[in-house]
């Protein structure tokens, strides 16, 4: 969804839904199979020279298959980089489908998510004149969640049902910078980090 751009960021990201018709279904897989996405077999894309980049993920679920393609630093489209050919055009192949995508749709609106995975370890860093907030949950959250791979000292809880409304409405007044307390006076802060989970993918539990 639409973000205000700025320093520091929202605490998550905004999400928006829409449906699609059968003739923008029929387009998407046209386009599929076009950029040769409608395949089993792993697409070698390459991974350029470039640190500190996203990962594109792409998941297509059609005609018996259900497929995942990712591409890291996708928009990196120079044999400079460390890129063959075979893999710039791979990638050309899917940024063009991804451009093709249709933009809106029918029933359109902000994406409720009904789980929240929340990321939490020790705050560093400038909070940027950022006031701490006070962690909402009955969670200790210097224990709270399992330890994860994704950041180094960060653990992960699933938050979901009633919580994560209550969750929902703290994060309207964080951002990416906010420093958390277990409790109003406490002097330890943490980082939280929220990613929404999306139908089809992993909360806690990493691929």
């Amino acid at each position: 969804g639409m973000t205000t751009l700025g320093s520091p960021g929202p605490s998550w990201p905004s999400l928006d839904r829409f449906s699609l018709s059968e003739n923008q279904i029929q387009h998407v897989l046209r386009r599929a199979e076009e950029a040769d996405l409608l395949t089993p077999d792993p697409i070698d894309f390459g991974a350029p020279l470039i640190t500190d980049v996203g990962t594109t993920s792409v998941t297509l679920n059609a005609a018996g298959l259900n497929v995942i393609h990712r591409a890291y630093a996708l928009t990196i489209t120079d044999a400079e980089a460390g890129l063959t050919s075979a893999q710039v055009r791979a990638r050309r192949s899917l940024l063009g489908f991804l451009e093709s995508l249709p933009q809106d749709g029918g029933d359109a609106g902000p994406y409720p998510p009904t789980a929240l995975a929340v990321y939490v370890g020790e705050y560093s860093g400038d909070p940027q004149g950022q006031k701490p907030l006070v962690w909402p949950l009955g969670d200790d959250l210097a224990t709270v969640g399992t330890p994860t791979s994704a950041g180094a000292g960060y653990r992960c809880a699933l938050v979901i049902g009633r919580d994560l409304s209550t969750l929902v409405t703290s994060l309207a007044g964080a951002t990416s910078r906010t420093p958390w307390v277990a409790r109003a006076g406490d002097d330890t802060r943490y980082s939280v980090v929220v990613r929404p989970v999306l139908p089809g993918t992993p909360g806690c539990t990493e691929r």
